[in-house]
């Protein structure tokens, strides 16, 4: 039996225990009934299902091929589960590409980490204020144009600024307590992207105290440099997961495309690719009766109150990943005479708790789940 399809998951949520990937074979991604807001469990499965609530099994190829081989490569990293899914033979085996992916991921690490403070983002900011600029590393600087661009592009809406209000919030949301109105003012002291200056390789934050935290973009960006790595090296049928994070290169020729499944159902993709979910089905504490996500509001410094799911495809992991925080703040939408921009998205869902599903832009083709 051939099998057409890659199944694929984009979700917010933390992966099933190794224990079920272990015992599973294909690749398969699959979000549960949203109405239930179990979480979203990224799992490897047997295509007659491992693992899995109403698992899909996808249809025959009908044209005699054999099924393109599929081989999957784990690794840990910025605190999730990256993998790499190769699929279809080269000459080139595809370990050798996969260690250096997988280096490649933890460099970026390495430069972006928020819980490092060795990380060069945290000493960078520690050294603040500049009083010239200072040469710092290509990925920081890519990292930071493309926060720059979009935080303009979203109105104020993702912002790597609020490194003091992201670690006050973290503590409080940990101790299962909002923070004093004191402490959400001096950490709101501490913001502002307008104290961010960079021209080509080097940068000045003219504040000091001011922190950045890259975790709204970082790991898209990993995935998308991760899979240009396997690319180049010779793998040009490859999708990388970083937790949800999804970025693909054009699919197998023997195959149906990439089947991912969303919030709101599985989608087709024909074509190369990125696709991330944002959303707190998961990751929420109640206070006082009121439900707060992981996810920082900017406007309030507290966690968003919003229970939506956000779901953005785009050219590459990095704009997904970035304005799917952005777009988690309840209103925001992207503007439609700016669709054609760099840095914007191609297509954005939000899937309320109560099951509604709100669209902007282009999404793939829906297929039968």
């Amino acid at each position: 039996m051939a099998y057409p399809e890659t199944d694929i998951q984009s979700s917010s949520a933390a992966s099933e225990p190794d224990r079920l990937l272990n015992q599973c074979r294909y690749p398969r991604f699959r979000m549960p009934d949203p109405a239930k807001w179990l979480p979203g469990m990224l799992v490897f499965g047997l295509l007659t299902g491992c693992a899995l609530q109403n698992p899909v099994t996808p249809p025959e190829m009908g044209n005699g091929k054999e099924e393109p081989l599929r081989t999957e490569f784990r690794h840990a990293a910025m605190g999730t589960l990256f993998r790499i899914v190769v699929v279809g033979q080269s000459a080139v085996d595809p370990g050798n590409a996969v260690e250096e992916a997988f280096a490649r991921i933890d460099e970026i690490e390495a430069v972006a980490s928020d819980w490092n403070r060795e990380s060069e983002i945290r000493e960078w900011c520690r050294s603040a204020p500049h009083h010239e600029p200072v040469p710092v590393s290509a990925d920081l600087a890519t990292l930071l144009r493309h926060s720059l661009t979009i935080h303009e592009q979203s109105e104020g809406c993702f912002d790597i600024s609020l490194g003091s209000l992201t670690r006050l919030w973290r503590r409080c949301f940990l101790a299962n307590r909002l923070p004093s109105e004191s402490d959400l003012e001096r950490a709101f002291l501490q913001t502002g992207m307008n104290f961010i200056e960079l021209n080509g390789r080097e940068a000045r934050l003219t504040k000091g105290g001011v922190g950045l935290d890259l975790g709204g973009i970082a790991k898209g960006y990993a995935v998308d440099q991760a899979l240009k790595l396997m690319v180049d090296r010779g793998h040009p049928h490859t999708l990388v997961d970083g937790g949800g994070d999804l970025a693909f290169s054009v699919p197998h020729s023997d195959s149906a495309g990439w089947r991912i499944v969303l919030p709101s159902g599985p989608r087709r993709f024909e074509t190369a690719g990125a696709v991330a979910t944002s959303g707190d089905s998961e990751k929420y504490v109640e206070i006082d009766g009121h439900r707060y996500s992981h996810i920082l509001d900017p406007q309030t410094g507290l966690g968003l109150k919003d229970s939506s799911l956000v779901t953005v495809v785009a050219t590459s992991a990095t704009i997904a990943d970035a304005w799917a925080t952005a777009c988690s703040v309840p209103g925001v939408w992207p503007s439609a005479n700016k669709s054609e921009m760099k840095d914007y998205p191609l297509g954005l869902e939000k899937l309320s708790v109560s099951g509604e599903v709100e669209s902007w832009g282009v999404f793939p083709e829906s297929v039968l789940p």
